[in-house]
């Protein structure tokens, strides 16, 4: 999608074992958020209540969707995780310095909304280590950041800064739809109920431990800079389990603390009502075996869900792979296809001339 370019490459691995198809990406992604919960506990205390505390997300059916399809969302919250769990490996200063880096870069190449997140970690650990370690390490984070995304940078710099910083940064804006709020508190209401009563014990306990105060204000942070200029509720997820092992840290916990958790996980399994319709995914399944068995294997089509031809394995008419986020009526032709997009001419004729074998058209996408 338009977030960095490293997810394709650390997926490929696990899609070379799960297949490029929907079942495939969505496998994968299962794949990666278990890992994530299995690395998320073993930065708790291990104690009962952080294992009920951590369930409340994988219990949230509506969160938990977006971390198990093709987007950007599961990969990042590992990586934002592992980042973190440099305040907790048994090594010294310098290669932990160079562990939250290198995960931390990585997240970012992965989800640019991540930053905030990795800032404050970064922040903390210079803090911690001020008088450890001196200055030219901490130019640690902008060499790797150098080396991992720079070549992506140098290769094309004005494809790169579109693609990366221009669409994206576009759709980062103060335009919240009328259902924004209600969607934000759907996503996790048993998360919101358990780290309410944790934060409430926090307060009434008073109790100090600096790594868990870091991971609670990193996941803060990065679900307030989204909330704030994001247009989707959906983008807080990546941080929620780090908030989670965050407050499994610092909270005391007792009969009230885990009764609150416990209410949360009911709320959840009473809220499974709330995640996403299915109704289009269905329809995406239909139209991909109409056009299997209308199709043949080589037959080229144009869609703008590009879900659909590649859940049929057929290949996407030109550089249609975002669907209609690739079609672009604003710039010159020529800017338009230096940016590897397709201008309403390029379709238009190319439906004249009957290039594509097949057009998918949705109406969801039709606007």
């Amino acid at each position: 999608y338009t977030m960095m370019p490293l997810l394709p490459i650390l997926q490929a691995p696990l899609l070379a074992y799960t297949g490029f198809s929907l079942s495939g990406l969505r496998l994968a992604m299962i794949l990666t958020s278990s890992l994530a919960l299995l690395v998320a506990y073993s930065m708790t205390r291990r104690r009962g209540a952080d294992c009920l505390l951590l369930l409340l997300l994988p219990l949230a059916p509506y969160a938990t969707s977006f971390l198990c399809i093709g987007k950007t969302y599961a990969m990042a919250q590992l990586l934002l995780l592992l980042s973190a769990a440099a305040f907790l490996i048994p090594a010294g200063s310098r290669i932990r310095l160079l562990w939250l880096c290198f995960f931390g870069v990585l997240a970012v190449g992965v989800r640019l909304t991540m930053g905030p997140s990795v800032g404050v970690l970064g922040l903390a650990f210079w803090w911690l280590y001020r008088k450890e370690l001196r200055w030219t390490w901490f130019l640690t984070p902008f060499i790797l950041t150098m080396l991992i995304l720079g070549p992506f940078v140098f290769s094309d710099p004005a494809l790169f800064l579109f693609w990366n910083w221009k669409y994206h940064i576009a759709t980062l804006i103060p335009r919240h739809t009328h259902n924004y709020w209600s969607s934000l508190l759907s996503f996790a209401p048993g998360v919101y109920i358990g780290s309410v009563g944790g934060l409430c014990l926090l307060v009434n306990n008073g109790k100090k431990e600096f790594v868990g105060t870091t991971f609670l204000v990193a996941a803060l942070v990065g679900i307030v800079a989204n909330i704030s200029v994001g247009i989707y509720a959906e983008y807080v997820v990546p941080f929620l389990l780090l908030g989670l092992v965050g407050l499994s840290r610092v909270v005391i916990w007792n009969r009230i603390g885990k009764g609150l958790v416990i209410v949360g996980l009911v709320v959840s399994c009473l809220c499974f009502h709330l995640a996403p319709d299915e109704k289009s995914c269905e329809s995406a399944r239909d139209a991909a075996m109409f056009l299997k068995a209308h199709t043949k294997a080589t037959d080229v089509v144009l869609a703008t869900m590009p879900e659909v031809p590649i859940e049929a394995g057929r290949p996407l008419y030109k550089n249609l792979v975002m669907g209609k986020f690739t079609l672009n009526a604003e710039m010159s032709d020529k800017a338009v296809h230096h940016l590897k997009m397709v201008t309403p001419g390029d379709v238009v004729s190319a439906i004249q001339s009957r290039a594509p074998v097949a057009v998918v058209w949705s109406t969801a996408y039709s606007d």
